[in-house]
């Protein structure tokens, strides 16, 4: 467990930048749980130690997650 920023984020993945080393490999299945979408589920594609990439878990629940957050970022984004 360790605490960490997403850097990059679509319907099919996202980019993490790690805020501590931890032991991860390419193909681990992992879970993060984010403040604005809660637990997502993903598989790690790769690891350039400090930043991991996700392939997350094509699902229904996560893809409308996803579109939420998108949602909400541009809605405040565009009134700044």
């Amino acid at each position: 467990t360790t605490q960490a920023t997403v850097i990059d984020i679509s319907q099919s993945g996202m980019c993490i930048f790690l805020n501590s080393h931890i032991p991860i490999a390419p193909e681990e299945e992992i879970i993060i749980k984010t403040e604005e979408m809660g637990f997502l589920t993903g598989t790690v594609r790769w690891f350039r130690r400090p930043r991991l990439g996700v392939q997350l878990e094509m699902s229904s629940n996560t893809a409308a997650k996803v579109e939420s957050f998108y949602k909400k970022y541009i809605k405040h984004y565009m009134s700044a």
